[in-house]
């Protein structure tokens, strides 16, 4: 690749996201850990509402390094702006579709057994492998 400054904002736009999930993500891990026994659906809500907006905010970033660029990103921002109401009927039509999405993902890792197990008052307890 050639160095534009779409793939440095690009990076360090990763690199930013990625450092506020581990951050958010150790956060949620230590605040709601008896939450997933104690009200799971509650849990589960909260768990897909982050999901999907870590999505969206991937699709911003993704949009800067491979698409639009720095540019066509802050055009669109503000494009958005000026039809205020129907960018956010995109936005909840975006979040309803995405939020389902999750939804499944969550329903398939507790199926197949690589979801994470509850452990509300065992903070230590080794993660089970699934064995095939």
């Amino acid at each position: 690749h050639d160095l534009e400054a779409k793939l440095i904002a690009w990076g360090l736009l990763n690199a930013g996201f990625l450092s506020i999930e581990w951050s958010v993500g150790s956060a949620w891990h230590r605040h709601a850990r008896g939450m997933a026994s104690t009200q799971p659906w509650l849990h589960r809500q909260l768990a897909a509402l982050g999901g999907t907006t870590y999505i969206i905010c991937l699709m911003g970033v993704n949009m800067v390094g491979y698409s639009v660029g720095i540019a066509g990103v802050s055009h669109l921002l503000g494009e958005a702006g000026s039809f205020f109401q129907e960018a956010l009927w995109v936005l909840a039509g975006s979040y309803a579709v995405l939020f389902s999405g999750v939804q499944v993902m969550i329903e398939l890792r507790k199926l197949d057994g690589t979801a994470p197990k509850s452990n509300a008052g065992n903070a230590e307890a080794e993660p089970s492998v699934k064995e095939y």
